[in-house]
């Protein structure tokens, strides 16, 4: 349980940190790309990635408490 604790913490950094590093390691040719490779490999892992970003940080029931209104969103102060 504790060795998710950081995804479930920060999500987007762990997101930015995958990406940097496949950057990195194509800019060091430590894997042999082609520009056209990397910005089609940075686009797949971003598009995985931020898909399993949005499940972590999408709340699952709406809070309702103390909202007054039906979309369970709460006013503004003065937009009453």
């Amino acid at each position: 349980m504790t060795r998710w604790l950081a995804w479930r913490r920060e999500p987007v950094l762990i997101q930015s940190a995958v990406l940097a590093l496949l950057n990195l390691l194509a800019t060091f040719e430590v894997v042999p790309l082609t520009v056209t490779q990397i910005g089609a490999a940075n686009a797949a892992v971003a598009a995985v990635l931020g898909l399993i970003t949005r499940q972590a940080v999408t709340p699952v029931t709406p809070s309702t408490a103390g909202s007054g209104d039906e979309s369970g969103r709460r006013r503004a102060p003065g937009l009453g």
